[in-house]
């Protein structure tokens, strides 16, 4: 809420702004209508802004509350997983996100679509949200071996494991590692063995960053910007000085540990290109059309290395799915898991 009232602020101190408003009452007709233009223009985004953080974030925990999530946390030696279990249905999924903030907002609105149909098991990973661990270990292996010790310790099993971006190669590892544990495996826009930083580097430096870090983890609102523009399809439309302060609030909580997520990955690129990740279960591979962060050759790939997969690729969709298209991701994972209407 101090970032909506700090943009409010700003709002009402623009001088601009008062400006035009004393002006309506004295120009001429063609004055006021560009001067009611210029005031539309600067309100508008500005009156988006005092609602980024108390409308959007706070909605999705309103949303979930809604819902009846139950919420716990699993602890074994200095390791701390936080979940979220929302749902009704008898089919039992994990949505794993990915490297963004807010957990939870990133399968907000899927969530909702699902709600009757599925029980699902939502953490935050390891250095995200609500889990911590004081252990130091950045390998992703690491944390899918701890979301797998968390469900067990709950008795699930037989379970779909659906990852988003970073997640994709998590719950890659659990189904393969786990496959008795595994029902189905569904990758979103996946972090891959097909991945490939040269990539991701080049799309950074076309963008005036030295490498795709400092976008993955925005110190202001200008890198913000330039994430929004990576992970969705549609056109933001905030100005860089207007995401400053929200950048600084979503990334401000174990920064250090997702740049070492990050190093771990770079150094280790050529060990997971390697690893043998097949799992013989079936697989939904579900790609947005429009992704620049990991192009839909990626997706087909991945369609070629699992035996039992297919591809589904959402039209006008970037790299965030579950956001830019949730409908569309819902439909397409309730087909998958045979409970569509």
């Amino acid at each position: 809420m101090k970032l909506a009232y700090f943009f409010c602020l700003i709002f009402l101190r623009l001088n601009p702004i008062k400006n035009s408003f004393l002006y309506l009452f004295s120009a001429t007709n063609k004055m006021k209508f560009l001067s009611l233009r210029l005031l539309l223009i600067l309100f508008i985004p500005v009156m988006s802004a005092c609602n980024i953080t108390g409308h959007v974030i706070n909605k999705t925990d309103r949303l979930y509350d809604k819902l009846g999530v139950e919420e716990w946390e699993y602890e074994q030696d200095s390791t701390v997983v936080f979940w979220r279990k929302i749902g009704t249905g008898d089919q039992k999924i994990m949505l794993i996100h990915g490297f963004g903030p807010v957990t939870e907002l990133q399968w907000k609105d899927v969530v909702k679509i699902l709600h009757d149909d599925f029980t699902m098991y939502i953490p935050d990973l390891i250095y995200f949200g609500k889990s911590t661990s004081s252990k130091n270990i950045y390998d992703p292996a690491f944390t899918s071996e701890q979301l797998y010790r968390s469900l067990q310790n709950k008795g699930i099993e037989n379970i779909a494991i659906a990852g988003l971006s970073y997640g994709g190669l998590i719950a890659g590892m659990m189904a393969k590692n786990y496959p008795e544990f595994t029902y189905r495996l569904i990758l979103i826009d996946a972090l891959s063995k097909f991945q490939d930083t040269g990539h991701t580097d080049s799309l950074a430096l076309a963008m005036g960053y030295a490498n795709i870090g400092e976008i993955l983890i925005p110190r202001d609102g200008k890198s913000l910007k330039a994430l929004f523009k990576i992970s969705f399809n549609k056109k933001n439309k905030y100005p860089a000085w207007l995401l400053e302060k929200l950048a600084k609030k979503l990334y401000a909580d174990q920064t250090e540990e997702k740049k070492r997520i990050l190093q771990y990955l770079v150094a280790h690129e050529a060990e997971i290109q390697n690893a043998d990740l097949r799992y013989d279960g079936e697989v939904k591979i579900i790609w947005g059309e429009k992704d620049l962060l990991f192009p839909v050759s990626i997706a087909h790939e991945l369609d070629s290395y699992y035996q039992n997969s297919s591809l589904s690729i959402i039209p006008k969709t970037g790299h965030a799915a579950p956001i830019d298209s949730p409908k569309k991701v819902a439909g397409i994972i309730k087909t998958f898991m045979g409970t569509s209407d």
